[in-house]
């Protein structure tokens, strides 16, 4: 693709792209529908990221991306603001929404919403999404009346439909339920256009716009995002995103994160240094910023200072145990990466640092991080040496580095969003081409009666296998509910190893006096009595229920790693539907049941949970303070053990409603699996059996299809960027 700048690059790219669609919109007959989508998705990306590209001279856009809980507000208020807690925590109503930081003298809030138009799209995909639900649920209730003896439970079958929706597709009914819920009128409020709304002091940005991109904001789900211009040096020539969360539990917002990172020219990735790059970490990494163009970014690994805590008892200096730490960052970065290195962060440190300076008073987590980390030898103690551990320095020395590549970094950022997205676009056309070259050799070497002898023989054939199923799903299921309860009885049994309650003693000397005697004869007696004090910390409690907060985490993502039920039901599965398709004795191409099966398969999943426990440390803090002392510690004994139970009868109540959930789905996909195959390849093979009434013309057709997806695909491939 020969183009003076790439921002002609992207505009001649834009105009590719439209071409393929416009080419490919007469052959859609002949196309695979979810490829389609696929395609149009890429469409719809590469159209927004034009229209920021025409901002000739935008600013450098720096993405702070990574999961819940990961710290990207606590990171960017110490990025920023030296630890001030300017911006909300994630447990704060501003991460509701994407929020882009600027500079500018007059500080105030851009409140950007969705256009009418946008509105209407997002209606428009709201009740594509609706017929989609009332076709399948209308599917599933043919089905089902053709099984009598059966029971059917609607909310069930509606649940299990909307949960496999497309991403795009699920985020927009999710706004348009949420607006409805609020009873708004919602066009009025999108005609206001964008708000403004000053502000003379950063404290009062929560209370302004709570009601905007607050979680429960009235206005929420009409705000696509918010802009926060603040008088800050560090803004120049930049912009800052600070994302929601990639694995947030409302959709629209996790969609609108990764819909807006192809218009990032770099991203800081945020990993809590304890989980360090996580399975969806790599994914984002490794997948979407490629396919974005987004080669230079920044690994960061918050939250050292909890990562470093987890070496007490185990490291007596903090140089050790800081050095583990690292090690165990840089040993995971190497197993992923060959030569990038990571950036160690820890944000409550540079807050730590910035109230010692300014002789502020600090939080009680505060206090207590720093008591943990004093329970080192030779472990920091002025505001300089926990400013150096906090790792801030080299963030800002990168960010500089940034800012000074900016033309550089956009240059790049402009050449590798084609390279991504012409990649993505070309196998998406090689699926495309793939699928219809298995439809027309099914329609070539076939006839109508055979291809009708063939459809019924396909779905006798599967339809036997039903009862096998059965046998499958429940065999699984008595398995599936026995690994939940063994994994259940180990979380209890892993408590035994945290019961310990760690006591330090210390003896001293103390003069006692006695008296006898009366009057003149009244005599005073001393003498020296050994003392014994007994202490506990509390920060020895808060590490100790993290810790088995952590071995607990460890134990699920072991067990459902190595669910053998499910990867035995998987693998059972395949070899059965395939059978039948061998037993079928059928000319049609193998993709035919492949793809239906594989996506029935994908639908058998599960995600192991997270528990945080800040309720039980918060409780054991206010109950106790910094440590205990004397007659004090058998009460803190009994609190440490009722802390590990709510902990441990919390995350078991969660795997309870996971392993109810699941087992809801065993239920639903052996309802649905061989129907749902059964009517997939029924769709397909229908739509071959229409196209035998002009078998010639359409096998034209289908080489026209395949020769076009071809010659795009070997288009796009000598395009020069």
């Amino acid at each position: 693709m020969s183009a003076s700048t790439p921002r002609d690059g992207i505009h001649a790219f834009m105009q590719t792209l439209e071409n393929v669609c416009a080419n490919l919109t007469p052959h859609k007959d002949f196309l695979r529908e979810e490829r389609l989508f696929q395609l149009n998705q890429i469409l719809a990306n590469m159209r927004r990221s034009l229209a920021a590209e025409d901002e000739a001279s935008r600013l450098l856009r720096i993405g702070i991306v990574g999961s819940v809980k990961a710290g990207k507000s606590t990171f960017l208020n110490a990025l920023l603001f030296n630890g001030q807690h300017i911006l909300p925590k994630a447990a704060t109503p501003m991460t509701a929404s994407l929020t882009r930081l600027r500079y500018a003298q007059e500080q105030c809030a851009k409140l950007v919403f969705y256009s009418p138009q946008d509105w209407q799209n997002i209606e428009s995909d709201a009740d594509t999404a609706d017929k989609i639900i009332a076709t399948k649920l209308s599917e599933v209730r043919s089905r089902q009346a053709s099984r009598p003896g059966t029971t059917f439970n609607e909310e069930r079958a509606r649940k299990s439909i909307i949960h496999e929706l497309p991403p795009e597709l699920a985020a927009c009914r999710e706004l348009r339920e949420t607006a409805e819920n609020e009873r708004l009128d919602i066009y009025s409020e999108l005609e206001k256009g964008e708000q403004l709304i000053p502000f003379s002091d950063l404290s009062e940005i929560q209370a302004k716009l709570s009601e905007y991109i607050g979680s429960r904001g009235r206005l929420t789900p009409l705000v696509r995002h918010v802009e926060l211009n603040l008088n800050h040096e560090m803004l120049r020539d930049i912009e800052i995103i600070d994302t929601p969360g990639l694995n947030d539990p409302v959709v629209s917002r996790s969609r609108e994160t990764i819909n807006f990172l192809c218009q990032c020219d770099c991203v800081m990735i945020l990993s809590s240094a304890g989980e360090f790059l996580s399975k969806q970490d790599m994914d984002l990494i490794k997948h979407k910023l490629v396919n974005d163009g987004i080669l230079h970014h920044i690994i960061i690994a918050s939250k050292m200072d909890l990562a470093i805590q987890d070496h007490r008892g185990q490291k007596t200096f903090f140089k050790d145990a800081f050095m583990a730490t690292r090690q165990n960052v840089v040993d995971a970065m190497k197993d992923r990466f060959d030569t990038q290195e990571p950036v160690l962060v820890s944000a409550l440190l540079e807050g730590i640092a910035w109230k010692m300076e300014q002789q502020h008073p600090l939080s009680e987590e505060e206090k207590l991080t720093r008591d943990n980390l004093a329970s080192f030898t030779n472990a920091p103690c002025e505001a300089k040496d926990f400013r150096v551990i906090a790792g801030l320095k080299k963030v800002r020395q990168e960010l500089e580095l940034c800012r000074e590549k900016k033309d550089q970094i956009k240059y790049a950022h402009q050449i590798d969003l084609i390279r991504g997205k012409n990649s993505e676009l070309r196998d998406c056309l090689k699926h495309l081409e793939t699928a219809a070259q298995g439809d027309k050799e099914t329609l070539g070497s076939v006839d109508l009666e055979t291809l009708q002898t063939g459809i019924n023989a396909l779905t006798q054939s599967v339809k036997k296998i039903d009862a096998d199923i059965n046998v499958h799903f429940s065999t699984a299921e008595l398995q599936m509910n026995q690994e939940f309860e063994r994994l259940k009885l180990r979380i209890i049994g892993l408590i035994d190893n945290y019961r310990e309650l760690s006591v330090s003693s210390k003896s001293r000397d103390v003069d006692r006096s006695t008296t006898s005697g009366m009057w003149f004869w009244k005599k005073t007696h001393t003498h020296i009595v050994s003392v014994t004090e007994h202490m506990a910390e509390t920060s020895d409690i808060i590490h100790t229920l993290r810790s088995y907060t952590r071995s607990v985490h460890s134990e699920i993502l072991t067990a459902y790693s190595h669910f053998a039920p499910l990867d035995t039901l998987r693998s059972q599965l395949k070899k059965r539907v395939l059978d039948a398709f061998q037993e079928a004795d059928v000319t049609f191409s193998k993709e035919t049941i492949l793809v239906p099966l594989q996506i029935s398969l994908d639908k058998l999943q599960i995600t192991p949970p997270l528990y945080e426990p800040q309720a039980e440390i918060d409780e054991i803090i206010n109950q106790f303070g910094a440590s205990t002392k004397n007659e004090d510690i058998a009460r803190l004994k009994v609190a440490l053990e009722n802390a590990l139970d709510s902990i441990s009868k919390k995350i078991r109540l969660t795997l309870d409603e996971q392993q109810i959930r699941f087992i809801r789905t065993l239920h639903q996909q052996n309802d649905a699996f061989v129907g749902d195959i059964s009517q997939s390849v029924q769709s397909s093979l229908d739509k071959l059996a229409t196209q035998y009434t002009d078998k010639q013309s359409n096998i034209a057709r289908y080489d026209e299809t395949i020769t076009l997806l071809r010659g795009l695909r070997t288009e796009l491939s000598h395009q020069e960027v």
